[in-house]
C-alpha cells in the first residue's frame, strides 16, 4: 500500500517540481481574471470605506489557482480552489470544492500558531481533496478525500459527511457526522476524552488493530477492523501473471505492425528506415523526458481556463495512446535493423524476431531492482523515438546523398583494405616463423 502511494506522491511531485518556479494566482469569473467581487450597501460604503477595502482584498470570486513553492490560502473564495505547491497552509474559506497537490499541507491552527496567540479559522463548504506527503487537518469540511504518508486530524477539526483517506500513518481526533474509511499502517484514535467521535460507521486497514476509545462511536454506527490481505498467490500463479502479461506484450505489437503496414504504409516504410545508434538512443531518451515535462505543464495551463479544460483531458487522451504505441514502435525499429544480421527475407521470420524482440524488452522490465529503471529508460527512450519520426527534418539533395552514399563506400573499402593488410601482414609474420624454424633445423 505505502508503495503505492509513494509511486503516486513521486508522480505528483514530478510535475510539482517542473512547474514551482511559476507563481500564479488567477481567479476566473465569466471567462475574465478579477481580483475581488464584493456587494455592498451604499450606507456600508461611506460609513466603513477601509473596512470594505479590506474585504474587497480578500475576497475571490470564481474559481482560484495558486502555483508556489510556500502557498498560503487565507481568503475567502466563492468558488473552487486547485493548490499545488510544496509548503501549503490554508486558513481561508472557500465556498466550493478544494483540490490541493502538494509536500507538506496544513488546515488551520498548528500548535505553533497557538502558542503565538494566533488562531486560523479553516471553512470548506464542499469537498476536500489532498495528495500530499504529509496532511495536518484542524478546520472544518463536507468531505475529505486524502492519499497522504503521514495524515493528522485534531479533537477540533470536523467532518460534516465521510472520510476517506489512504495513509500511511494516521492520528485520528476529529469528529465525523457519518462514516469513516482508512486504510494505513498505523492508526492512533485518541484517548477517551480527547478522541474522535464517529456518528457513522468506523472502517479500518491497519497492520494491528488499534485501541477504540471509549465513547468514539457517537451514533449507532459499528467498527470494522481489516488486516490487510497478504498475497496469496503462489509461483503458479505468479508464473501465470507473468505468462499473460507476455502474452498481452505480444499481441499488441503484432496487432500494430499489422495495422500500421495495412493502413499507413509511409509510416511503416519510415520504421523500417529508421536507424538506431547509440547517438540516436541518447537522443530519443532526451526527447521522451523532455516531452513529459511539456506535457505536464500545458495540461495544467490548460486545465486552469475554462475554455481549455475539455482540451486537456483530449489532449491527456492522445498523450495516452501515443504512449501505448511507443514501445510497440521501437520494438518493430530493433526488428527492422536487426534483418540485415539475420539475414531476414521470409515474413515468417521476420514475425519470429519481432516476437523474440518483443519477449526480450519485456523480459529486462521484470529483473528484480533495475527492472524497474531499464522500463523506464525504455518506455522514455520509445517515446521520444516516435516524436522524433514526426518532427520535421532537412531533406537531403541527391548531390548531398551522393557524396554521403560516396563516403559510406569509401569508409568501407577502407576498412576492407586494413582487414586485408592485417590478414596479409598476419601470414607473413607466420611465414617468416616457419622460415626461421626451418632454419634452426637445417643448423642441427
Amino acid at each position: 500500500m505505502s508503495r503505492k502511494i509513494s509511486k503516486l506522491l513521486l508522480s505528483l511531485l514530478l510535475i510539482i517540481v517542473t512547474i514551482s518556479s511559476f507563481s500564479v494566482c488567477f481567479a476566473e469569473v465569466g471567462g475574465n481574471t478579477t481580483k475581488a467581487v464584493t456587494t455592498t450597501s451604499e450606507t456600508e460604503k461611506t460609513t466603513s470605506t477601509e473596512d470594505t477595502t479590506s474585504t474587497e482584498d480578500e475576497i475571490y470570486s470564481g474559481d482560484l489557482y495558486l502555483f508556489d513553492n510556500d502557498v498560503v490560502m487565507d481568503k475567502l473564495v466563492d468558488g473552487n480552489v486547485f493548490i499545488f505547491g510544496n509548503n501549503v497552509k490554508i486558513t481561508g474559506q472557500v465556498n466550493g470544492n478544494l483540490f490541493v497537490f502538494a509536500n507538506n499541507v496544513t488546515f488551520g491552527t498548528t500548535p505553533e500558531d497557538t502558542n503565538n496567540g494566533i488562531k486560523n479559522n479553516c471553512y470548506i463548504r464542499y469537498s476536500v481533496f489532498v495528495c500530499a506527503n504529509s496532511v495536518y487537518y484542524n478546520g472544518a469540511c463536507n468531505d475529505l478525500y486524502v492519499a497522504s504518508g503521514n495524515l493528522e486530524m485534531t479533537y477540533d477539526s470536523y467532518v460534516v459527511r465521510d472520510v476517506k483517506a489512504v495513509s500511511s500513518d494516521v492520528i485520528f481526533k476529529a469528529a465525523v457526522g457519518r462514516d469513516v474509511d482508512l486504510s494505513c499502517s498505523t492508526v492512533n484514535f485518541g484517548e477517551t476524552g480527547n478522541a474522535s467521535i464517529i456518528y457513522g460507521n468506523l472502517r479500518y486497514s491497519a497492520n494491528s488493530e488499534a485501541t477504540i476509545p471509549e465513547g468514539i462511536m457517537g451514533g449507532n454506527g459499528t467498527t470494522t477492523y481489516t488486516k490487510p490481505a497478504e498475497s496469496s498467490k503462489n509461483a503458479a500463479e505468479n508464473a501465470v501473471d507473468i505468462l499473460v502479461g507476455f502474452l498481452t506484450c505480444i499481441a499488441t505489437v503484432l496487432v500494430i505492425y499489422v495495422l500500421t503496414k495495412k493502413f499507413t504504409p509511409k509510416f511503416a516504410e519510415k520504421l523500417s528506415n529508421e536507424k538506431i545508434s547509440v547517438l540516436k538512443v541518447l537522443k530519443s531518451f532526451g526527447i521522451g523526458l523532455l516531452v513529459v515535462i511539456l506535457f505536464a505543464v500545458i495540461f495544467v495551463i490548460l486545465l486552469m481556463t475554462a475554455i481549455g479544460s475539455k482540451l486537456a483531458f483530449i489532449l491527456a487522451l492522445l498523450f495516452a495512446i501515443i504512449c501505448l504505441i511507443s514501445v510497440p514502435t521501437l520494438t518493430i525499429v530493433i526488428t527492422n535493423a536487426l534483418k540485415p544480421a539475420f539475414k531476414i527475407e521470409k515474413t515468417s521470420m521476420f514475425y519470429l524476431i519481432l516476437v523474440l524482440v518483443s519477449v526480450v524488452l519485456y523480459g529486462i522490465t521484470l529483473i528484480p531492482v533495475i527492472g524497474g529503471i531499464l522500463s523506464f529508460i525504455i518506455s522514455f527512450t520509445a517515446l521520444g523515438m516516435l516524436i522524433d519520426m514526426f518532427i520535421p527534418h532537412k531533406e537531403l539533395s541527391d548531390e548531398e546523398k551522393a557524396v554521403i552514399e560516396e563516403a559510406k563506400k569509401q569508409a568501407i573499402a577502407d576498412r576492407e583494405k586494413r582487414k586485408q593488410e592485417k590478414l596479409e601482414a598476419k601470414e607473413a609474420k607466420k611465414q617468416a616463423k616457419l622460415e626461421a624454424k626451418k632454419d634452426d633445423n637445417e643448423r642441427l
